[in-house]
């Protein structure tokens, strides 16, 4: 939708979770409509804490971080489709085996295991660092900042608090996107 900030007024949107969900939220915000969106990203998490590895990422996924401007191969783990096999006590693999030519090779589709939508495994922190990288200026994240719970003041504005019990900021739209830990899970307020 074409919006201007002459014809609309600037809407403070608040993310809770800084993982590739609410970065690729905050991304999209920030790229359909910038002037628009005033957006903050709160992360509990330390900036450059580790991430980890291992996500199977979805072509529902990929397409979304793609729109969002980030291009798999920056994320993607070569040969994270490999099974080796070592002997006791050694550094070097005794044989390598490429798992889908391999299952092929042995009549096996990957469909018949439930592999055909398994794709290379992903290493979460480039997605984080390279989502981050590509946010605009409207957009801002927080890190090392936990969100105790929220409240609604008489304007119908969305308060957030920290840790402490110290506002974080009010906004028009508190977005959860912190997981299954979350405190906000539960928070729900009506007009």
């Amino acid at each position: 939708k074409n919006m201007s900030k002459s014809s609309t007024k600037t809407i403070t949107v608040a993310i809770a979770g800084g993982g590739p969900s609410g970065l690729t939220l905050g991304r999209h915000l920030g790229r359909e409509a910038p002037e628009c969106f005033e957006v903050t990203i709160f992360e509990r998490g330390a900036k450059d804490r580790d991430q980890g590895a291992g996500w199977d990422v979805s072509a529902e996924a990929q397409a979304s971080l793609q729109r969002a401007g980030v291009n798999p191969q920056v994320y993607q783990c070569p040969g994270s489709d490999n099974m080796r096999f070592y002997k006791a006590g050694e550094s070097d693999p005794l044989t390598v085996l490429r798992l889908p030519p391999y299952l092929e090779r042995l009549g096996v589709k990957k469909a018949y295991l439930g592999l055909d939508e398994c794709n290379l495994e992903t290493e979460r922190s480039k997605i984080i660092n390279a989502l981050v990288e590509s946010l605009p200026p409207s957009t801002t994240v927080v890190n090392d900042t936990v969100i105790s719970e929220a409240t609604q003041d008489s304007e119908g504005k969305m308060e957030l608090l920290g840790r402490d019990g110290s506002s974080l900021g009010k906004f028009d739209v508190v977005v959860d996107a912190s997981g299954v830990s979350s405190r906000l899970r539960r928070t729900r307020f009506t007009e």
